[in-house]
């Protein structure tokens, strides 16, 4: 199983992955994949030179669509979230970067920012209301339990982000490799990847053997 980190993805709550990816205006190739095929082609575009280019676009799982790849994190995300939720009734944006010291969890329903939290080095966005069971994943996350729970300073913030994502939609670290295994997503190309063009490196590179 491909573990996440240093990516984005979007949560849509949705029983149609091609409603999904209509919605998101993507577009060919569209090439149906297994999740930790999808997974590593989009992170592998990263290395290819043509970043942002494509989306993993997961089956419904659980009630949820996921959208995998840090285009989320480069494209106005808060605009597309309330937009996609004036279609969809749930809708979250994650990111993991903790190389770069960035990452996100942020929740719109009904075309409003419910929750947005965002960490970017010394920049702070804290939007919306403080929801049920956040502040204890806060203190869970604390690198020193003497530390300041108010701090961003001192939260791991990827333990944050995963458990978010757990609480309120799927963590896809957890996600049981029976269902993985029946998972078939769709590659599709971005805005981006229609501008710049995206990799032309086989598929199969990614496959496990």
């Amino acid at each position: 199983m491909i573990e996440f980190f240093d990516i984005g993805w979007l949560a849509i709550k949705s029983e149609s992955k091609e409603a999904v990816i209509q919605s998101l205006n993507l577009s060919e190739p569209f090439i149906q994949l297994d999740w930790n095929t999808g997974i590593s082609v989009v992170m592998g575009d990263i290395w290819d030179g043509v970043p942002f280019s494509r989306v993993y676009v997961s089956s419904p799982m659980r009630g949820w669509v996921l959208v995998v790849g840090d285009w989320i994190s480069q494209t106005d995300k808060v605009a597309l979230c309330q937009r996609l939720s004036e279609t969809y009734e749930d809708v979250w944006a994650f990111s993991t970067q903790m190389r770069m010291d960035f990452w996100f969890y942020l929740y719109c329903k009904g075309g409003k920012i419910i929750r947005h939290f965002e960490k970017d080095g010394e920049n702070i966005i804290d939007e919306g209301e403080l929801l049920k069971k956040e502040k204890t994943l806060r203190k869970e996350s604390l690198l020193d339990e003497e530390e300041d729970v108010n701090d961003p300073e001192n939260w791991y913030g990827e333990d944050i982000v995963m458990g978010m994502a757990e609480l309120f939609t799927i963590d896809p670290n957890e996600l049981p490799e029976a269902m993985l295994k029946k998972q078939l997503g769709t590659l599709a190309v971005t805005d981006v990847g229609r501008e710049k063009g995206i990799s032309e490196n086989p598929i199969e590179q990614w496959k496990e053997s």
